[in-house]
C-alpha cells in the first residue's frame, strides 16, 4: 500500500490523528518547498518592472492561474480571479455582480449553505430590497432539480448553491441546476469549496456562471482562493477594490481599468500562495480524483460500520450520503464540544460545533455536531484510534458530571 503520509510532517510524527480535512487539509512538503523556493530564490513582485526576478515571479504566478483554470475546467469562456479565499471570492460575486439585483427580484438559496455562501447574499437581498427564496431540500440535504423548478419564478435573478455541502457532504447536480436557472433567465453562483476537492469539475461544459473555491481544502496554503466567472459576467460586474496593478489609464478626474483578471486584482497579490497552490494542484492530480475518492470511500464505510457497532448511542446524520468525505454525528446526551474535547485528549482532531452552518443544523434537528472528515492520506489506523477514543467519551463525561 502506498504510504501517503510520508509527505506530511504532522502525520509522519504519528502523534496526531487528523480527521479535519474538510476544514483544512494538511500541506505536503513539495508545496512548502515551492513556496520557500519563491521566497529564497526569487522574492520579487509580479507584473512590475522588467527585471529577470520579476519576470520569473510573474511566470510562476500566471502559471498557477492556468492550473486553477484547468482544475475547474475553464478553457476559453471564462477567467480566474485570485482572491484571499473562497469567502472572499463569494463576497466578490455578491459585491461586484450584486448591483444587477433590483427591488423585488428573487435570490434562490437553501438552508444547507455555509455561512460564507449565505450571509453575503442575505445582506445583498437586504441592500437591494430583493427577496431570499429558500428551495426545499430532499432527505439527504440535496437541492434536486425538481425542487428548484418548484421554487424558481420569472422574478428569480440568482440561484446560489454549494457543489458539496460542508456538514452532510450532500452533492448537488450543478449542471442540471444551471440549466433550470438559465431557462428562467437567472445566473447560478456555486460555492465549490468542498466540491472541487472530491468532484472533477467542468464549469464551462456545465455552463456555470460563477464558481468559487480555495486552496487550503486541497493541500494548498491558506489565504488564497479564486473566483471563476464567464467572460460575459465581467461586463456586468463592478470593481470593489481599486489600487495598483488593476488600472489602465489614471487621469486627474477619471480612471479606466484593465480587463479581467487583472482588473479585479488590486495591489500586490498572494504570490507565494499562488505558487504553492499551483504545486498543490500538480501534486493532487498526480494522485488523481479516482484514487483519492476510492480511498476515502473505503475508509468512510469502515468508519461508519465500526461506529455503529462499537459506539453506544451514536447518531450519524449523513450515513446515506455515500460519496461524502465526512461522517457527521453526535453521541446521544453528549454535546459535540465535549465529545471533541475527549477526542482531543486522545490526539484525534475533528471539527465540532455548527461548522459555520447553523441553518442546516436546525434542519437536522440539532444545534451542533461532530464531523470527522477524511482525506486520502488517512488510513485504517486512524479509524482505530478514533473509535477507541469515542468509546471513552461517555465514561469520561460521566466521571466529570
Amino acid at each position: 500500500m502506498i504510504d501517503y503520509k510520508k509527505d506530511f510532517p504532522l502525520l509522519v510524527k504519528g502523534e496526531w490523528v487528523y480527521l479535519n480535512s474538510a476544514a483544512q487539509t494538511l500541506v505536503p512538503i513539495p508545496v512548502l518547498e515551492a513556496m520557500n523556493d519563491y521566497y529564497t530564490n526569487i522574492g520579487a513582485n509580479v507584473h512590475r518592472g522588467v527585471d529577470s526576478l520579476g519576470y520569473e515571479a510573474t511566470r510562476l504566478y500566471d502559471a498557477a492561474r492556468e492550473k486553477v483554470a484547468k482544475l475547474v475546467g475553464a478553457k476559453n469562456k471564462g477567467k480566474i480571479i485570485f482572491t484571499r479565499g473562497t469567502t472572499s471570492a463569494i463576497n466578490l460575486v455578491a459585491g461586484s455582480y450584486g448591483h444587477n439585483i433590483n427591488k423585488d427580484d428573487e435570490i434562490i438559496i437553501s438552508v444547507s449553505e455555509h455561512h460564507s455562501n449565505f450571509v453575503p447574499y442575505q445582506q445583498l437581498a437586504k441592500k437591494q430590497q430583493a427577496k431570499l427564496v429558500f428551495v426545499e431540500l430532499d432527505e439527504n440535504g440535496c437541492i434536486t432539480p425538481q425542487n428548484l423548478k418548484k421554487a424558481i419564478t420569472e422574478k428569480t435573478k440568482m440561484v446560489v448553491v454549494s457543489h458539496m455541502t460542508n456538514v452532510l457532504g450532500s452533492i448537488n447536480d450543478i449542471q442540471a441546476l444551471a440549466k433550470i436557472a438559465h431557462n428562467a433567465g437567472a445566473v447560478i453562483a456555486v460555492d465549490g469549496a468542498q466540491g472541487i476537492v472530491h468532484i472533477p469539475t467542468q464549469v464551462e461544459d456545465w455552463d456555470i456562471d460563477f464558481y468559487c473555491l480555495g486552496a487550503h481544502k486541497m493541500l494548498g496554503p491558506t489565504g488564497i482562493g479564486a473566483m471563476y466567472a464567464k467572460n460575459e459576467m465581467f461586463d456586468k460586474m463592478q470593481q470593489v477594490e481599486m489600487g495598483g496593478d488593476m488600472v489602465d489609464i489614471v487621469e486627474e478626474q477619471e480612471t479606466s481599468y484593465l480587463d479581467a483578471p487583472q482588473g479585479f486584482e488590486a495591489g500586490t497579490p498572494m504570490i507565494a500562495e499562488a505558487i504553492g497552490w499551483g504545486r498543490a494542484i500538480d501534486y493532487f492530480l498526480d494522485i488523481g480524483y479516482q484514487k483519492a475518492n476510492e480511498r476515502v470511500g473505503f475508509l468512510r464505510k469502515i468508519m461508519i460500520d465500526r461506529m455503529e457497532k462499537e459506539v453506544k448511542d451514536i447518531i450519524i446524520y449523513n450515513k446515506n450520503n455515500e460519496h461524502a468525505p465526512m461522517v457527521t454525528f453526535n453521541i446521544k446526551g453528549i454535546h459535540s464540544h465535549d465529545c471533541a474535547s475527549v477526542l482531543d485528549k486522545h490526539k484525534v482532531c475533528v471539527r465540532a460545533g455548527h461548522h459555520c452552518a447553523q441553518l442546516i443544523h436546525k434542519w437536522m434537528g440539532t444545534q451542533s455536531s461532530v464531523r470527522a472528515s477524511l482525506m486520502y492520506y488517512n488510513d485504517e489506523s486512524d479509524i482505530d484510534r478514533m473509535v477507541e477514543a469515542l468509546k471513552d467519551v461517555k465514561d469520561f463525561i460521566n466521571v466529570l458530571f
